[in-house]
């Protein structure tokens, strides 16, 4: 993978998470003036000229003919302040979280159907802790009764997505420890 493919973090003025982009993206936000390098050592922030100085740091560097500059593993964008979106309640968000997975058997698959944990008909709501995604055969063998009715256990407890962005920074932190300085767990 080239240099300028790798990812980098983007967090809004108030230092959230908020986007992952390429080397590449990050430097070109950089060099037009809105956003600033982060050391995520310090957490001292570098305008583009700033940033020409500092040294390679582990996430690679980009040669030209007259510089190196070195790969940011982390930037803070200077005036946006927007907050990440929240995932929105819908079956296709409910499978998406459960990665197309019977919350029961394991059973992965497009063919799933909706399952509210406690039923409907005994006070359940449709919300994020109380539905997961179920095969069909699950869903039929737990009908309308409780769990403990049915004899059936969760693969794990339903909980509400925090943002989209949560999903990519757990995917990616693996490959960057240094952005869990950034995440708050």
């Amino acid at each position: 993978m080239s240099v300028l493919d790798k990812r980098t973090l983007v967090l809004n003025k108030g230092w959230q998470p908020v986007h992952i982009s390429t080397v590449r993206d990050a430097i070109v936000l950089l060099f037009k003036g809105v956003a600033k390098a982060v050391c995520p050592d310090t957490f001292h922030t570098y305008s583009f000229d700033d940033w020409l100085e500092v040294p390679p740091n582990g996430n690679g560097s980009i040669a030209t003919k007259t510089m190196t500059i070195a790969a940011p593993h982390v930037i803070v964008l200077i005036d946006y302040d927007k907050v990440p979106i929240v995932s929105t309640f819908s079956k296709r968000n409910v499978y998406k979280r459960d990665k197309y997975t019977c919350q029961y058997c394991g059973k992965q698959g497009r063919d799933l159907t909706i399952d509210h944990i406690v039923p409907k008909s005994k006070g359940g709501e449709s919300k994020w802790k109380n539905v997961v995604a179920a095969c069909e055969p699950c869903n039929k063998r737990k009908a309308d009764k409780s769990l403990e009715e049915a004899r059936m256990r969760l693969l794990k407890k339903p909980v509400r997505p925090s943002m989209d962005i949560t999903y990519l920074l757990r995917k990616h932190t693996s490959q960057n420890p240094i952005w869990s300085r950034f995440v708050r767990k």
